[in-house]
């Protein structure tokens, strides 16, 4: 379980991972060596998995996020398609309730790049896929990286 003073460790640590550990024990009012050691335990522990950078798709010219649902046969599809899992376009992908068994979120400098993916895509899987939508984003609202950390979070974990 969480207590309050890893919780607002962590909270520390998503909103700037690039913070020292001395800044982070001056904002919480705690000893450096305190706030090292809770990191420390918390990496061990599995809550922080890794430390990551997060890249400006602007900057890179990466302009579409698409998304694209899949109905089929799972068990046969999911045996076809190991490289989604190694292809840098693919950030996410996620079992779904609902009309759909999968969604699979993608980032793309083109549309053109997303259409020639999807076209393989759909190739690769032929007869085991009987449906797919596809979404593509017109404008970034709201992305974090951040998880929710509360109160309830003592319960938790």
């Amino acid at each position: 379980m969480l207590d309050e003073t890893s919780v607002n460790i962590l909270k520390e640590i998503q909103r700037d991972s690039k913070q020292t550990i001395k800044e982070i024990a001056r904002k919480l009012d705690m000893r450096p060596s305190t706030v090292y050691d809770r990191i420390r335990m918390l990496e061990k522990d599995g809550v922080i998995e890794k430390y990551v950078a997060i890249l400006s798709d602007a900057k890179l010219k990466i302009e579409i996020a698409g998304f694209i649902l899949i109905k089929g046969r799972t068990t046969r599809y999911l045996d076809k398609m190991p490289t989604l899992y190694t292809d840098p376009h693919v950030a996410e992908i996620r079992g779904v309730t609902g009309d759909f068994d999968m969604l699979i979120k993608t980032r793309f400098g083109s549309m053109r790049e997303f259409s020639e993916f999807l076209i393989n895509l759909r190739e690769k899987l032929g007869e085991d896929i009987f449906e797919t939508k596809t979404l593509i984003s017109t404008i970034k609202l709201k992305e974090t990286t951040e998880r929710p950390l509360d109160e309830k979070m003592h319960n938790r974990v």
